[in-house]
């Protein structure tokens, strides 16, 4: 896997200002720490995923310039899951002026970790994970966006699915053992119960890769499952070409969060424009960095949801799929 280097720190002031009067001046260079599960580098292309370039032309649109008026230092697990509570101590040890994660296990970690460095998240359903009092008025030092509802998000793609292909009954369940737990855990059974299902957890060990994904695909097939839930999981995004090969290789109809899955080659997503979210949490680290308080940010979430549907995909499964579902759907893959 390659690995972008670790940008040098440029700035040496700690970031020990109160959060009210974090104001920006004029020619400061400002200390941004990310913190996620995998290396900005995208693992199938060897350059910057899309979110994050997403992110930092935005920033580059604000004013702010790696190596010059800002220092950004990546710290990422790298699929290890044992890693995440020490660099979340690592990061808040390290004082930068604010924090930035993609990923709701962390952002809960750097919450039991700081209460005085900003924190910008994008999470699942930040009020039930506890970062946040309410989505109006967080409370505290973060703030972000949601990703949603997981009941009834969940529910809603299986409602899809099932819509798709009526004969269903056995679902896997594919994400990494660091998601599947607590929430998560206790809504997927429910949602899948709730639509005749029987759920198969499909969970990836660490560290998560290709042979891993392989091994757990092998698990379903003699597990008899006959559909496929690919959670909303960087690892499943990451590994997307990998996961809709071996799908229509079982010949599993799926559904799954993100749209680069379905772009992939899995069937159908009922997902939200992730690269908008990253962009605007460019936005929020701008507005921290000028001096607002997280605490008065409102926690944003999605207004727009989109299925989308993989016709190629149907057609590798030998599914034919109901005239009324494609013309609900806001993109067809041909």
């Amino acid at each position: 896997m390659r690995r972008r280097d670790v940008v040098k720190a440029i700035a040496s002031l700690a970031a020990t200002w109160p959060l009210t009067t974090r104001a920006q001046q004029p020619g400061r260079a400002y200390r941004l720490a990310i913190l996620a599960q995998t290396d900005p580098i995208d693992i199938l292309t060897g350059t910057r995923g899309e979110f994050w370039t997403a992110l930092f032309e935005e920033l580059r649109r604000l004013g702010y310039y790696e190596g010059q008026n800002l220092t950004v230092e990546w710290y990422s697990s790298a699929g290890d899951a044992e890693r995440v509570s020490q660099l979340a101590r690592q990061v808040a040890a390290n004082k930068p002026d604010i924090i930035f994660s993609p990923d709701t296990r962390m952002a809960r970690l750097l919450k039991a970790t700081t209460s005085t460095i900003p924190i910008v998240v994008i999470a699942d359903d930040p009020v039930l994970q506890g970062l946040a009092v309410s989505l109006s008025r967080p409370g505290a030092n973060i703030t972000g966006f949601s990703i949603g509802a997981s009941l009834e998000l969940i529910a809603k793609r299986l409602e899809l699915l099932k819509e798709a292909v009526p004969a269903v009954s056995r679902i896997a369940w594919l994400l990494s053992t660091r998601v599947w737990q607590g929430v998560t855990e206790r809504a997927s059974r429910e949602a899948a119960e709730t639509a005749g299902l029987t759920l198969i957890p499909a969970v990836l060990a660490s560290p998560v890769d290709e042979r891993e994904f392989r091994r757990v695909f092998a698990a379903m097939a003699q597990d008899h499952v006959d559909s496929l839930y690919v959670a909303a999981t960087i690892e499943n995004l990451q590994y997307r070409r990998l996961v809709a090969d071996l799908a229509v290789e079982l010949r599993l109809p799926s559904v799954c969060f993100y749209r680069g899955n379905v772009e992939a080659g899995l069937l159908m997503g009922y997902t939200i424009d992730m690269i908008e979210l990253y962009r605007g949490s460019a936005g929020y680290i701008d507005r921290i960095l000028k001096g607002a308080n997280p605490a008065e940010m409102p926690v944003q979430q999605p207004t727009k949801y989109e299925l989308i549907i993989n016709l190629r995909a149907a057609k590798a499964l030998g599914v034919t799929l109901p005239p009324t579902l494609l013309a609900r759907a806001h993109d067809v893959i041909e």
